[in-house]
């Protein structure tokens, strides 16, 4: 099509650095930029929220299975999910930093993500379960992005649950409590919103000192045969 971009082409924030030598400062938002449009995919400097949001919908949408009828409806319904949780996101300050106030703020985002995606009411839309892991993964990736203010909410981040990380902490006796709090079954049908929290809060208690997204980060890495050190 005439005017857009090739397809694989870079992004204008990607192909804005290499018109310059990068010094001291120049050189960290250099890498930083070239990072991001890797993990995140390539787009424009004011969309970084929003990629981060698109690349945590790839962590789960394998579970969200597409009933009959409902392909021709799913870009729509993704786009008004995007949407809601960009806007979320974007409303995040620092009165959201306590844990408190982080924990309510999660929880009417998890009511109002499940509920737009589900605009027939017909029970076809995002679990619980999947709805956690949407919104832990793009915070995630909002705060190992580097993106400006989200540093605030390390401490309180909620750990995105799914298969890995649950096989993990069972492993560990200091967390198996934590992980008898949910019930069983897969973490994609979870529906249990007073178990998620215990289980979020009992985390945040045995992880000390460490934040439980450092946590999740450390025992993902294991789970691939890596290591942070």
């Amino acid at each position: 099509m005439t005017g857009s971009r090739p397809e694989h082409s870079p992004s204008p924030e990607a192909a804005s650095l290499v018109s310059f030598t990068p010094t001291n400062g120049d050189s960290d938002r250099a890498w930083l930029a070239f990072f991001r449009d890797l993990y995140l995919g390539f787009g424009p400097p004011d969309q970084l929220l929003l990629r981060c949001v698109q690349r945590a919908y790839r962590d789960f949408n394998r579970t969200w299975l597409i009933g009959p009828g409902q392909s021709h409806q799913r870009p729509a319904v993704r786009a008004a999910c995007d949407f809601a949780l960009v806007t979320a996101l974007s409303a995040l300050d620092d009165e959201h930093a306590g844990l408190d106030a982080y924990d309510n703020w999660h929880s009417q985002l998890m009511a109002a993500l499940m509920q737009t995606s589900d605009p027939l009411t017909d029970n076809r839309g995002l679990t619980l379960g999947q709805a956690q892991k949407w919104i832990n993964m793009s915070v995630k990736y909002a705060i190992g992005g580097r993106l400006p203010g989200f540093e605030r909410f390390e401490r309180c981040a909620h750990m995105p649950i799914d298969r890995i990380l649950l096989k993990e902490l069972t492993a560990q006796p200091k967390f198996r409590a934590a992980v008898d709090l949910l019930p069983i079954g897969p973490w994609s049908r979870l529906a249990d919103g007073a178990a998620y929290s215990a289980f979020q809060r009992e985390v945040r208690a045995l992880a000390v000192p460490d934040a439980p997204l450092m946590l999740e980060l450390g025992l993902w890495m294991r789970a691939q045969g890596k290591s942070l050190a």
